[in-house]
């Protein structure tokens, strides 16, 4: 078993004895603020180069300590200011240092939308993203696939390994993000070849 797979499993244990309304989470998270439009702007920050999701991240059970003690507010802002198209923000405490207040100090000091990344296993978990700030939320292969039965989860070229979800705006397509680095790149000179197998990548 991976290390993401028991974190997973310790998220769905808690979320097993989570014991609070969800009609009164969905209450608090209906009332906040619309989201701010995750595809979109990843699509207009690849007309003008490549979109950029930037990450908070404190620590990684791989990796170890990466940067304790940062300042979420002042790290989206400088994302931000530096061009990112969208912030992520890891909130699980105990394996990345995260925490619900930096995904809270991050989303009010940015414009640009900001993701919870963090394992989404139940309903109330997006009703926390969005009472937080966030404006999306991670989704793995089995709940897109609980929630999205009708999509071809078979089709080797094209694999679904997981998605975004923004509430109120409906699901990122993956094509769409796709399309916006490829269109990224194609303005700084990469030819794409459509409907062709990729077999690697050479950089010169």
């Amino acid at each position: 078993m991976t290390y993401l797979q028991k974190i997973l499993d310790s998220h769905r244990r808690s979320a097993g004895n989570d014991n609070r309304s969800f009609e009164l989470l969905y209450k608090q998270a209906s009332d906040a603020a619309p989201t701010r439009g995750f595809e979109n702007s990843l699509i207009k920050h690849s007309e003008e180069g490549i979109a950029v999701i930037a990450e908070i991240k404190r620590k990684s059970p791989s990796k170890g300590d990466l940067f304790t003690a940062l300042n979420p507010a002042v790290l989206a802002a400088e994302y931000e200011s530096g061009g990112a198209a969208a912030i992520s923000v890891l909130t699980d405490e105990e394996n990345f240092g995260g925490s619900e207040q930096d995904l809270i100090e991050a989303s009010r000091a940015v414009e640009i939308p900001v993701l919870r990344k963090d394992f989404t296993v139940d309903q109330r978990d997006i009703c926390d993203a969005r009472i937080m700030g966030a404006d999306a939320v991670l989704l793995d292969r089995e709940d897109i696939r609980k929630n999205y039965p009708f999509l071809d989860f078979e089709n080797a070229r094209f694999p679904i390994r997981g998605g975004l979800l923004q509430p109120r705006g409906g699901t990122v397509r993956h094509d769409a993000v796709a399309w916006g680095y490829a269109r990224g790149a194609d303005g700084l000179g990469v030819d794409i070849i459509q409907n062709c197998e990729v077999t690697g990548f050479k950089i010169e």
